[in-house]
């Protein structure tokens, strides 16, 4: 479970009633599902393979992977 400072969160994992789909669940500080989405095995392919391609182009352009918002000092 990744949370943000606001206390919101996101989790990932498979539905124990069928283990070929892929649950993304955002909760709120309150830790309420408000979002709960379902993709498919191929479509997690799609996704995992778009996402290799970001990170090789990212690299490639020598960009870092996580840049700090606007007005905020990276850290050490």
């Amino acid at each position: 479970m990744l949370h943000d400072d606001a206390g919101n969160g996101l989790a990932l994992g498979t539905s124990a009633d069928d283990p070929v789909f892929l649950c993304a669940v955002i909760e709120d500080a309150a830790g309420r599902a408000i979002i709960r989405n379902l993709i498919d095995g191929e479509s997690e392919a799609l996704l995992l393979d778009l996402l290799h391609q970001r990170a090789a182009a990212r690299t490639a352009a020598a960009i870092p992977p996580y840049r700090p918002a606007p007005g905020v000092e990276p850290g050490p």
